[in-house]
């Protein structure tokens, strides 16, 4: 895989994961943390095109594989996301996600985009939560 694999067409992923999940299932219960899982896997698939391929990934994390997407579309689409969760109506109070966003390049497997995506969602986490961050960004180029 890479930046344009054999297709020559770009691919970015992007992963969410829920700010303080521990917190609602903590002061709700399971049962109003489920509830929160279904509604942001909703609110992702709303967001999705098409050909996006959502899915949950494991916990409180979502994936967002975004064919056809490169870094710049992605961070925008991935934005697009961590703001319709922000504004969303959730059932236990005001719910937020940080997003780390990776767009494949030349070498990239499965394993390094993932990893370059959690490194990006690591940084939004660092940095206060409820962001979007490129893995780009990391090391100072623009996406």
């Amino acid at each position: 895989m890479s930046g344009e694999p054999e297709t020559g067409r770009p691919l970015s992923l992007a992963i969410l994961d829920i700010d303080h999940f521990k917190q609602v299932n903590d002061t709700w219960g399971h049962p109003a943390g489920d509830e929160v899982l279904v509604q942001l896997g909703e609110v992702l698939t709303a967001c999705s095109r098409e050909d996006d391929i959502p899915a949950r990934l494991g916990g409180e994390e979502f994936v967002l594989i975004l064919p056809d997407t490169d870094a710049a579309e992605a961070l925008e689409r991935a934005e697009r996301l961590r703001a319709a969760a922000e504004k969303a109506d959730w059932p236990v109070g005001r719910i937020t996600v940080s997003v780390g966003v990776a767009t494949a390049s030349a070498g990239d497997t499965e394993a390094t985009l993932l990893k370059k995506a959690d490194e990006a969602l690591y940084a939004s986490k660092t940095h206060g939560r409820n962001q979007t961050t490129h893995y780009n960004e990391l090391d100072g180029r623009l996406p």
